[in-house]
Parts: structure tokens; C-alpha cells; sequence
């Protein structure tokens, strides 16, 4: 079953914020994941949340998410990230069909 690490960025540094964009992507990938959504226009149909950027990577399962969120060359991405913006971040697991 995939699941889906979804998170809303706040950037406050853009010049570190270009640097975490320009080193991730290569560490999802190698953990299998793809980018299904990153930082493109949204509009609130209902609620009032505090979107900034939202970013969507389906990862092939949970152990693949957590391979990759627990391995040491995403935590030190992690940790510019966190230099460089606020976020709220959770993984969801999808759906299994039939």
C-alpha cells in the first residue's frame, strides 16, 4: 500500500530554502518516491487553513517513508529545512484496490 508524505512549508530563508530543494529531491528518489505535488497554485474550497507551499511525495509503501524520513542524508536535509522555514508535515497511508 503507498503512502503519502504531505507537508505545508512556510519558507522564511529563500536562498536556504533553494538549497534543501536543489539536494531532496535525490533522497526521495533513491527512496523510491515521486513528487506529486510541489509548491503549485491551490485554492481552499473549504476551512480556513494556513497553505503556503504544499508539497505531495507518494512513496511505494511505509517502510519506504520511513527509510527515507530516518536516514541520516535526509536529516541533515531536514535540519535546514527546519533553519529555513516552518511546516506541518504528516504521512498518510493510501488505499489498497482491488
Amino acid at each position: 500500500m503507498k503512502s503519502y508524505f504531505i507537508i505545508d512549508i512556510d519558507i522564511h530563508d529563500a536562498d536556504q530554502f533553494r538549497e534543501y530543494v536543489r539536494l531532496a529531491p535525490s533522497t526521495v528518489a533513491a527512496a523510491g518516491g515521486v513528487f506529486l505535488v510541489r509548491g503549485g497554485a491551490h485554492r481552499i474550497l473549504e476551512g480556513e487553513p494556513a497553505l503556503h507551499r504544499m508539497i505531495v511525495i507518494e512513496f511505494p509503501n511505509r517502510a519506504a517513508f520511513d527509510g527515507w524520513y530516518q536516514s541520516s542524508e535526509y536529516r541533515d536535509l531536514l535540519a535546514l529545512r527546519d533553519r529555513c522555514s516552518s511546516s506541518v508535515a504528516f504521512v498518510v497511508d493510501g488505499v489498497a484496490h482491488a
